[in-house]
């Protein structure tokens, strides 16, 4: 009776260590591709679109633009987009653009810009 108690206890023991082991199997991968570091990465390679006018241009390629709703990323408001100099070309304050923008960093970046 005592060896089949201390066979059981055994193999339930052997069990119990298994599962450990198969548990920080899971973390690993997510260790391999953490969301935090995942999600720039996905939110960089997405392309917004809307429409807006703009409210400032600024030496260093920023634009301030009052934008409409983007469609599954932010409501309607006013805020800093970033371009290159030639992207900017021709435009002016009061203007009204349809624009597209990625998000890298934080920092949203001009794609294209144009004026309506």
């Amino acid at each position: 009776m005592k060896r089949t108690l201390l066979i059981v206890a055994l193999g339930l023991s052997a069990c119990g260590s298994q599962e450990p082991d198969s548990a920080p199997s899971a973390p690993a991968n997510d260790e391999a591709a953490p969301t935090g570091e995942a999600a720039p990465s996905m939110e960089a390679a997405r392309v917004y679109r809307t429409t807006g006018e703009i409210r400032q241009i600024g030496d260093d390629g920023r634009v301030d633009i009052a934008h409409e709703d983007v469609e599954g990323y932010m409501p309607a408001m006013t805020m800093p987009f970033f371009g290159q100099p030639d992207q900017l070309q021709g435009l002016a304050v009061g203007d009204r653009v349809s624009f597209s923008f990625t998000v890298e960093g934080g920092r949203h970046l001009l794609v294209s810009i144009t004026k309506q």
